[in-house]
């Protein structure tokens, strides 16, 4: 029976983390769409609308029985979603890098030959 919730225990924290990193691959996708704001905002923008996702999920247990508000719960949505995004802003920071470095070698390039 221990060993019973113990596994039950450990597919709720993958199923959490795989969840919320699901929902911060979405955020911080849809936030690349803003181009009008900083990479730095985007990003603070998609884990400001995950927390809000995840206080809700954690806010209507309180209103199912058996179920209840768990702050454990919360850090592991964070890990997910924090995990994606991390992920998703990264690649962007190596593509925008990878093409002002072609785009340094072009010019450069273009300067040489008259």
């Amino acid at each position: 029976l221990h060993s019973l919730r113990r596994r039950q225990r450990q597919m709720c924290i993958r199923d959490s983390i795989y969840q919320f990193f699901a929902l911060g691959l979405c955020a911080s996708l849809a936030m690349l769409g803003c181009a009008r704001f900083s990479p730095t905002v985007q990003a603070l923008a998609a884990m400001a609308i995950c927390l809000v996702c995840s206080l809700a999920d954690q806010t209507h247990k309180l209103f199912i029985p058996g179920r209840e508000f768990d702050g454990r719960d919360l850090v592991l949505d964070a890990v997910g979603y924090a995990a994606a995004g991390f992920l998703v802003f990264f690649i962007r920071w190596i593509i925008v890098r990878k093409r002002r470095k072609s785009s340094e070698k072009t010019a450069s390039g273009e300067s040489k030959n008259p």
